[in-house]
């Protein structure tokens, strides 16, 4: 298993990879290139990919708060059976956060995956409902 740091040459692999994880009719290749390709650039983010998963985290100042930074989990995607790889990625991540004073890591996906037993494995607990109106 060989994870590391996603670079813009990854970007076939991580479209051709992505589309599989979104709902049919979720996914334009055109808008999803030129937002990973900005993950990648990003310096607040951290990108892995391995052999068959993706994993993005990001680092934030509240800005109602600048001494306080949450780390979120952006988009995490994989194809087949990866779940030792996302628990090796989620690891890293975390301490990546930590490292940039992040106090919290929030977990969630608008692709409906449930992050719960990913983030119970690391001592996450749920804090609050989340929901959405689609219109």
């Amino acid at each position: 298993m060989t994870i590391r740091i996603a670079r813009v040459s990854d970007l076939p692999w991580l479209l051709k990879t992505a589309c599989i994880a979104y709902p049919p009719g979720t996914f334009v290749a055109a808008a999803a290139e030129g937002w990973l390709r900005s993950l990648l650039q990003n310096p607040t983010c951290l990108f892995l990919r391995g052999d068959r998963a993706a994993l993005v985290a990001i680092v934030k100042q509240l800005p109602y708060a600048p001494d306080i930074r949450h780390g979120y989990l952006l988009p995490v995607w994989s194809r087949g059976k990866a779940a030792r790889e996302l628990v090796k990625m989620t690891d890293m991540v975390l301490r990546w956060a930590r490292e940039r004073g992040a106090s919290e890591f929030y977990f969630s996906a608008v692709t409906g995956c449930d992050f719960g037993p990913l983030a119970r494995k690391f001592g996450g607990v749920p804090v609050s409902p989340s929901y959405v109106v689609r219109l």
